[in-house]
């Protein structure tokens, strides 16, 4: 290899580098401004029927009063979007309470059929989260908010997954 290929290598390198330090060294968001960015995240793929896409922000840990956890919501999620493509999820009404490492966010979870606009889910729903050690960039350590439980409505006479 010439030495004109390692200079370029390096500063290719050294660039790559100097990126990653500036981008985990921005000004950090608020933890609501966090919070409301992963309930974005998790509804965007619940309408793109991306079902691991919205166990992102659901804690490996993850257990409700109902006795779900992460394996049974990830196994009915991939159910009922695999037969209900056409699904549209919206999560409005977020009010986000922070207390340290845990919080809460509290809203009206609504699934509605594209095609005929009938009503699958209505129900108001509090999640809540807590600050779990992550990686950025697979080299930084951080921490991430995820969704350890939930209270909800039952389903009732409106739901209609095909479960």
């Amino acid at each position: 290899m010439r030495t004109s290929s390692k200079i370029f290598l390096l500063v290719i390198a050294i660039a790559v580098v100097v990126l990653l330090i500036v981008t985990h060294h921005s000004v950090p968001q608020s933890p609501e401004a966090q919070i409301a960015s992963q309930i974005n995240t998790a509804v965007a793929a619940a309408n793109r029927n991306d079902a691991n896409g919205v166990m992102s922000i659901i804690s490996a840990h993850y257990h409700d009063e109902n006795g779900y956890t992460n394996d049974l919501i990830h196994g009915l999620l991939i159910h009922a979007m695999r037969g209900r493509p056409s699904d549209r999820v919206s999560l409005t009404g977020n009010d986000i309470t922070v207390q340290g490492d845990t919080a809460t966010s509290e809203g009206y979870l609504l699934v509605v059929d594209a095609q005929s606009g009938r009503s699958l889910y209505s129900r108001q729903i509090s999640l809540r989260w807590q600050k779990e050690p992550a990686r950025s960039f697979l080299i930084f350590p951080t921490s991430v908010w995820h969704v350890v439980s939930a209270s909800y409505g039952s389903i009732g006479a409106d739901a209609d997954f095909g479960i």
